[in-house]
């Protein structure tokens, strides 16, 4: 990872962080980081290429059920 990537990251906790109130719990504060760190993440991930697209998702969803179901998975066209 870059220095500017850690920089942009930290970045961003930074400001998500200093727009909760003044009184928040740890728990409060703990949830904010997670969802910020959970959506660094995946932008990471999806810029890296790894991520699905909702066709693809579709697609393993539908053969995820055939197998599930007991039958063999039809030809795709």
């Amino acid at each position: 990872m870059s220095d500017t990537a850690k920089h942009d990251d930290r970045d961003a906790v930074t400001r998500a962080l200093s727009r909760l109130p003044a009184d928040a719990s740890l728990e409060d504060i703990r949830y904010e980081f997670e969802t910020i760190v959970g959506i660094l993440e995946s932008m990471r991930d999806h810029d890296e290429g790894r991520s699905y697209s909702t066709a693809e998702v579709m697609e393993m969803v539908r053969q995820c059920r055939l197998k599930s179901a007991g039958r063999p998975a039809p030809a795709t066209s």
